[in-house]
């Protein structure tokens, strides 16, 4: 998915107003971005893509929740990327970076 498309969508479902997105993991997924907000349990995550800066956790074929490596602002990647490989065993793992091994 190009960032150009996402930019667009959101800017069409907050009408064409911008706002930073909060995502945290807990017993669920919770994230919000302006009013829209959304709670997934993890057995919901279909495919996991690994990108080049982001793992992007998709819920549905056309809709998922980016996740930017350094977004952080408790924990970090390293504990993350253990705690989605628990949390989501069901999910199909699709590598669209190459050049990084994650170890998953």
């Amino acid at each position: 998915m190009k960032n150009g498309i996402l930019k667009r969508t959101a800017k069409s479902i907050h009408n064409d107003q911008s706002y930073p997105t909060l995502v945290q993991f807990g017993n669920n997924i919770f994230m919000q971005e302006g009013k829209f907000s959304i709670e997934l349990d993890y057995s919901k995550i279909i495919k996991i893509y690994y990108l080049k800066y982001s793992y992007l956790l998709m819920f549905t074929n056309s809709n998922g929740i980016m996740v930017k490596y350094d977004s952080f602002t408790k924990g970090n990647f390293e504990d993350f990327k253990e705690f989605i490989k628990e949390n989501c065993k069901k999910a199909k793992i699709i590598v669209k970076n190459k050049n990084y091994i994650f170890g998953l």
